[in-house]
């Protein structure tokens, strides 16, 4: 078996200390200086390094000899191991304190890892999307974490939190907390049974899980849900609430877009299902909080939960009854092929006048939720939070002019979009248009008041993480956007764009 192992620590006596003041590059690591520990190092793969086999073992070395000095090595960097996919087994080696967020996202060959005594620190994400890990070990010298009785995850032993899991894990009795995105973007991951001893899933615990087709939740078990627990799970079908006591900080299946079929016990004390068996309603029949593709909302619904239909892409067509009162934001978000949106005509809070394939809270004159297909009236003034989020509106788009005001979110994720034309007096808002991946030149309409450093600043700008823009008409004057490798929403950038408007 080829082990890669980098061997300094056998010949140290008469080594000189290496001081952490540059970056060193040796074979297939890149020492940079650590952040947090003085004259320590944090590790990452030499990018620079081709690799052209398969390597049984790599072992991340806490010690680390260059041209006779030896650098201590304290960190494992962000993103410092992803996506190298040649590497089987990893093993941390003693004396390695923190491995960074996502530091070994990607490595799509990596059977197992191990994690040493020494560990203190671990980030988010660190082995997401590692569809074929099978093995995960603590040290069982490990004063902070452990992988008890062969559990296959990495457990914090104060608070029993489980913190990182793979497709083999196992829930040891004891450990009755399941930590935020602990098996986020878990591929390898098919099925699922919750122990009845499980009391708290944190936020996205299985987001990304997308070969995740069953779920089974323990008959009278009590567990509070955290944030979308199984967001973008694509592979869902179904989903069943048993007996017991379940509460959820919001829809676990956001983005779970082949949700058909929802059903609730008859026992359960919080929740109920409609008659079709396509939705989660509150025990007391007024708040729907989960629906799909399939679901019909029913006469009674005061109230349409916050992200209830996030997601789905299966929706085509919606009716509001007229019992709803509220609306809760992203309700509708990404709901791409939402085409049809009909409010029932008696309702008192919301209308889809002029057959607007909206939903407009009629006494604001708010877009709360739009679709596709959606054709803004001219009575219009305020396109709400999220309204079109991730819909595919037209990929040349002009505001009307009576719009006055476009929040937070309302366009974003619209992927769809490639020209946007912004009238005279419409106000964008942080956010509105972020994450428009194909969105290449805006325009402002003479007169309107838009401040330059509010496009460009990563605090305020209406385009953050548009990445393809690369052209902004402002005051008249068209401005080339050269990023250098920087993405909209920079606090550089908006200083590079300041500048060029002030020498023309």
């Amino acid at each position: 078996m080829k082990i890669l192992h980098l061997l300094w620590m056998a010949c140290t006596m008469h080594a000189i200390p290496c001081m952490a003041d540059d970056v060193l590059t040796h074979r297939l690591f890149r020492l940079s200086p650590s952040q947090s520990h003085r004259s320590a190092y944090t590790i990452s793969a030499n990018k620079d390094t081709l690799v052209d086999e398969i390597i049984d073992t790599l072992v991340i070395p806490a010690v680390v000899k260059v041209e006779g000095k030896e650098c201590i090595v304290k960190d494992i960097a962000t993103n410092g191991f992803a996506n190298c996919g040649f590497a089987q087994h990893v093993i941390i080696s003693e004396g390695i304190e923190t491995v960074g967020h996502a530091a070994f996202s990607g490595c799509s060959a990596m059977k197992s890892i191990a994690f040493p005594s020494s560990l203190r620190e671990l980030g988010d994400r660190v082995i997401l999307g590692c569809e074929s890990l099978e093995s995960i070990t603590v040290s069982e010298a490990n004063p902070i974490f452990d992988s008890r009785d062969g559990c296959n995850a990495v457990v914090q032993k104060s608070g029993s939190t489980m913190l990182l899991g793979c497709a083999n894990t196992s829930f040891p009795k004891g450990v009755d907390k399941i930590g935020k995105q602990a098996f986020f973007g878990c591929s390898g991951l098919e099925s699922l049974k919750i122990p009845s001893w499980i009391r708290t899933i944190g936020d996205y615990a299985f987001a990304g899980c997308t070969r995740l087709s069953g779920v089974t939740l323990p008959e009278g078990g009590e567990i509070q849900f955290g944030l979308s627990v199984f967001d973008g799970c694509s592979s869902l079908g179904q989903f069943h609430i048993p007996s017991g006591k379940f509460s959820f900080a919001s829809n676990p299946l956001t983005r779970c877009e082949n949700i058909r079929r929802l059903t609730v016990a008859s026992n359960c004390e919080d929740w109920t299902s409609n008659k079709e068996n396509t939705a989660v309603i509150y025990r007391d029949g007024q708040v729907l909080f989960i629906g799909c593709g399939e679901t019909i909302i029913p006469e009674g619904i005061k109230h349409i939960a916050c992200s209830a239909f996030e997601g789905c892409r299966r929706l085509r067509s919606v009716r509001v009854p007229s019992s709803v009162t509220r609306i809760g934001e992203r309700a509708f978000a990404g709901c791409r092929n939402l085409t049809h949106v009909e409010v029932a005509p008696n309702n008192t809070v919301y209308d889809s006048r002029g057959g607007s394939d909206c939903i407009i809270e009629t006494e604001t004159n708010k877009i709360v939720c739009g679709s596709s297909l959606a054709v803004i009236p001219d009575d219009v003034e305020i396109i709400g939070k999220y309204a079109f989020s991730g819909m595919d509106i037209p990929a040349v788009f002009r505001i009307p002019a009576n719009v006055k005001v476009v929040e937070e979110g309302a366009f974003s994720r619209c992927q769809n979009l490639r020209s946007l034309h912004v009238p005279s007096k419409t106000r964008l808002n942080y956010n509105s248009f972020s994450g428009c991946a194909s969105l290449e030149d805006v325009s402002f309409e003479k007169g309107n008041d838009v401040k330059l450093t509010d496009i460009f600043s990563c605090y305020r700008s209406p385009f953050f993480f548009c990445r393809n823009l690369s052209s902004v008409s402002i005051f008249g004057i068209n401005v080339p956007i050269v990023r250098g490798g920087q993405s909209i929403g920079s606090e550089k950038m908006a200083e590079k764009v300041y500048d060029h408007i002030l020498l023309k």
